[in-house]
């Protein structure tokens, strides 16, 4: 008879991590300029624009927790993916967007 490991889940990790990625996205436009009241946040411009930043920070952080889970523990997957992925997503996008300006 085969014994199987049962693993704790980490959809509450996902949870949290998507969670400090709104987070770090709000503060980012919190940033800008343009950003005069917290009601031009919801300008449908902005809208678009913090989905674009969202999307591509979950993905990658997500992709950065998945590997870094294999040799770390939870808490410590956890953060490599997030001071790594936020950054790197948040440049990746600017750069982007930089390059395809018209």
């Amino acid at each position: 008879m085969e014994t199987t490991k049962n693993y704790p889940s980490t959809v509450p990790q996902y949870f949290k991590m998507a969670g400090i990625i709104v987070l770090a996205c709000i503060a980012l436009f919190s940033l800008d300029k343009g950003m005069r009241s917290p009601t031009d946040f919801f300008k449908p411009i902005n809208l678009v624009a913090f989905a674009i930043y969202v999307t591509p920070t979950t993905i990658t952080s997500f992709l950065l927790f998945s590997y870094f889970a294999k040799k770390h523990d939870r808490k410590k997957s956890t953060t490599l993916a997030l001071v790594a992925g936020i950054p790197l997503s948040f440049a990746l996008v600017i750069i982007t967007i930089l390059l395809f300006r018209p």
